[in-house]
C-alpha cells in the first residue's frame, strides 16, 4: 500500500473553500453575522450538535429523529425532538454568559403544543437563579411564546401576542438591548 505524502496548505484550503462553498447562502449570511456567538445547525440525531461558529458543542440526549428541513435548498434534515425527553445540553461557556445585547434566532415547527405543560425551546442557565445570568424561549401549552432573561433579582421578558399552531413551521427572532432594557420578539417577521 503507498504511502501518503504530507499535506500542503494549498490542498487544506481546497477543500475548506469546497466546503463552504455547498452550504446554503442562509448557513453563509448566519455564519458571516458580526458578534455570532454560536450557530447549531441540528442536522445531526446523535453524538455531538456541532456549533459551526466557536465550538460550543452540545450532546444530544435521548433518542431523536429527523425530519425535512426547512431552509430552501440546504439540503440537510432537521432534528426531531419529542418535546419531553429529547434534548442537546451544551456546557457552560464563558462565551455564552452574555450579559449586553442578546439576540436568539431559531426555526421551529411544533407537532403538540403540550399537555398542560411548558416546553423551552433553549435555555441557558438556571432561569429565575439569583447569581445565574440566564435566557430562552419557552413555548406555553397555549401557544404563546414567552422569553426570558435575567437573574431572580431582575427577570425581563415579553410574551408573544400571537400564538403558533402545529404542524407549521415557525421563524423567531428574541432580542434585548442593553441600554434600554427592551425585549423584542419577532415570529415570521413580524413584531409580535
Amino acid at each position: 500500500m503507498p504511502e501518503l505524502g504530507p499535506v500542503n496548505k494549498t490542498e487544506i484550503v481546497k477543500l475548506k473553500e469546497t466546503f463552504i462553498r455547498y452550504r446554503s447562502a442562509y448557513e453563509r449570511d448566519i455564519l458571516n453575522t458580526a458578534g455570532l456567538v454560536s450557530y447549531w445547525r441540528l442536522g445531526e440525531v446523535s453524538g455531538l450538535a456541532i456549533d459551526n461558529k466557536n465550538g460550543n458543542n452540545g450532546t444530544f440526549n435521548g433518542t431523536n429523529g429527523q425530519g425535512t428541513g426547512v431552509i430552501f435548498g440546504d439540503g440537510q434534515k432537521a432534528t426531531d425532538f419529542d418535546g419531553s425527553t429529547t434534548y442537546i445540553e451544551v456546557p457552560d461557556s464563558n462565551s455564552l454568559d452574555i450579559q449586553s445585547d442578546l439576540t436568539i434566532e431559531m426555526w421551529f415547527k411544533p407537532d403538540a403544543l403540550g399537555d398542560g405543560d411548558d416546553t423551552w425551546l433553549i435555555s441557558k442557565g438556571n432561569i429565575g437563579s439569583a447569581t445565574d445570568q440566564s435566557y430562552g424561549i419557552l413555548m406555553q401549552a397555549s401557544g404563546q411564546l414567552v422569553s426570558r432573561t435575567g437573574t431572580s433579582s431582575a427577570i425581563g421578558g415579553i410574551g408573544s401576542k400571537q400564538t403558533i399552531t402545529t404542524g407549521k413551521w415557525w421563524h423567531i427572532v428574541f432580542t434585548y438591548t442593553s441600554s434600554d432594557k427592551k425585549h423584542r420578539m419577532y415570529l415570521n417577521r413580524y413584531e409580535t
